[in-house]
């Protein structure tokens, strides 16, 4: 039940953000000139999605989640997908690879899965 939910909700989430960029070829995804919502309003409902789901907010916070932990879990999930570095610093926006690399980590557990692949071991 929960799977169906859940792939239901991813249709209507990528439906909704395709209507979003519909025709356009550049830009922001939720910009301003298009659909009229600011980054402080996106700002803002995510700190109030953070106290809904009581996930704690903010960078004085002791395990608080900001809005650039959004960036760079899309980076490091571009990253495990193998997307290439240049491909996702023009996703980010960056013109400086470096900046891309604070962005888009290695997770342990895909690193040691590729270490195992390169000398040849099986998961146990």
């Amino acid at each position: 039940m929960f799977v169906n939910w859940l792939v239901h909700r991813e249709t209507r989430v990528k439906a909704a953000l395709l209507e979003v960029i519909e025709n356009r070829t550049a830009g922001f995804v939720f910009d301003a000139n298009h659909t009229g919502v600011t980054e402080h309003v996106l700002r803002t409902a995510f700190e109030k999605a953070c106290g809904r789901a009581e996930i704690p907010f903010g960078l004085m916070v002791e395990g608080g989640l900001i809005w650039y932990d959004l960036r760079r879990t899309f980076a490091t999930e571009l990253r495990e997908r193998q997307v290439h570095e240049y491909d996702i610093a023009d996703l980010l926006g960056h013109h400086i690879q470096a900046v891309t690399g604070t962005y888009a980590r290695s997770t342990p557990c895909r690193s040691d899965l590729k270490t195992r692949m390169l000398l040849g071991l099986r998961s146990r």
